[in-house]
């Protein structure tokens, strides 16, 4: 059986350490929220399952329902009559996750509207191949630093980024947004 005082003690330490490193940060948080949640499996099992876990303080009714979100998520991912609760579960890695909330509200740059149209951005074609069903055809590349806030490009395109290189799929559609990201729209 799975011992309260342990688990509470656990998640005592992990709320601490995630509470010490939100306050190291120097930053005035209006609210910090914890979300606590563990990987539980059957004893002699390998497959772990992430089981969420609720606020409050840990006795045996409230580790009981551990158990219990444990088996409704393994019949959920794994299918009814799946489960062998005689085996005992096992709470295998604890978790906390805490978010900040900051009295302000981040204010992102927009980029200004291009002067130029997306073909400006156009390098030029080559063969490509982005499908199976279409084989190689010819593409046109686009310089993602020349695009703008407005600009789309109609796949089969390529788009060099310094860092990376994105393909648009026939039929889809490549649009930049005012804050200078590529959203792929496909059909």
């Amino acid at each position: 059986p799975v011992d309260p005082a342990r688990v509470q003690a656990n998640f005592d330490t992990l709320a601490a350490r995630v509470r010490a490193a939100l306050e190291s940060q120097g930053l005035d948080f209006t609210s910090v929220v914890l979300r606590r949640e563990v990987d539980a499996r059957y004893g002699p099992q390998l497959a772990e399952v992430l089981t969420p876990v609720p606020d409050g303080l840990f006795d045996e009714a409230s580790v009981a329902a551990i158990g219990d979100a444990f088996e409704t998520e393994y019949v959920r991912r794994f299918g009814p009559g799946t489960g062998y609760r005689e085996a005992g579960i096992h709470l295998v890695t604890y978790r906390v996750h805490g978010v900040g909330t900051l009295p302000v509200e981040p204010v992102l740059p927009e980029l200004p509207k291009p002067a130029g149209s997306a073909e400006d951005a156009r390098k030029g074609r080559r063969r490509v191949f982005l499908d199976l069903t279409r084989g190689w055809e010819d593409t046109d590349v686009y310089d993602y630093l020349a695009l703008g806030p407005g600009h789309v490009i109609t796949g089969p395109a390529i788009v060099e980024v310094p860092t990376t290189t994105v393909a648009v799929p026939a039929g889809a559609e490549g649009r930049i947004d005012r804050f200078g990201n590529l959203a792929i729209h496909l059909p």
